[in-house]
């Protein structure tokens, strides 16, 4: 069943507020009428942001809804949220607030999800979301108390095994250390085929393949679980995938 239906006036409401003197032609006023499920398809540069902002601006106009029913708006980015906020302004409050949800499938996943798992598994609520760069900080933190420069340990053998020639070659203690720091912040598990990969520019290289490999296991999983979750044991970790 329909939550409301969307007239001719709310279409020119819309117009009005997103300053389209000519209105909506018949296709997108069909894309704006429809309060079902359906996938638009749209070249770039065709309105589909100002047809979406048009019917949210509609939506919001109609809270609330019938039952406190809210409405939620996923994006991908961001920048998309940044810029429905922009071009609403003010009007865009009411889809701001409770029972409504603007914001990233991201974000979504750890407040809906993520968040009452943990509460329902720990009987403790989240204190701290890591970022990524609160991640590869830890991360090169760990490495350094952990593997003292040039120990002989095998993560430090793994990493500076892949560094450049000239790197190595430059005999700098400082420059190799850096070095081997920076590759260590690149380096990211790829869960859909269980593989270590490096990642830079928008790139990956497999490093490392094997998940049952002395290499794989002892020269980062374990370094990882040492440095995050000390009391965890690899077999609790392979268990836990």
């Amino acid at each position: 069943m329909n939550m409301l239906a969307i007239t001719d006036e709310d279409i020119e409401y819309a117009a009005g507020v997103l300053n389209i003197p000519n209105g909506f032609d018949v296709p997108r006023v069909n894309v704006i009428k429809c309060m079902e499920s359906r996938d638009i398809v749209a070249c770039p540069g065709s309105g589909k942001t100002t047809v979406l902002l048009a019917k949210l601006l509609i939506l919001a106009r109609h809270l609330p809804l019938k039952n406190n029913k809210g409405i939620c708006i996923l994006t991908h980015t961001n920048v998309a949220i940044d810029e429905i906020k922009e071009r609403l302004g003010d009007k865009a409050n009411d889809l701001l607030s409770y029972p409504n949800f603007v914001g990233t499938i991201h974000s979504f996943i750890s407040r809906f999800l993520a968040s009452p798992a943990f509460v329902h598994s720990h009987s403790s609520r989240i204190s701290r979301v890591f970022e990524p760069e609160d991640y590869k900080l830890r991360l090169v933190r760990k490495y350094k108390s952990l593997y003292p420069p040039f120990s002989g340990s095998k993560l430090d053998g793994f990493l500076y095994g892949r560094l450049e020639k000239k790197i190595k070659d430059s005999k700098d203690n400082n420059i190799i250390n850096r070095a081997k720091e920076d590759l260590l912040r690149s380096l990211e598990i790829d869960y859909t085929d269980n593989t270590i990969k490096k990642v830079a520019f928008n790139k990956k290289v497999t490093l490392l393949k094997n998940p049952d490999s002395d290499a794989y296991k002892d020269w980062f999983i374990t370094f990882k679980m040492k440095a995050f979750v000390p009391t965890m044991s690899f077999k609790d970790l392979h268990l836990s995938m």
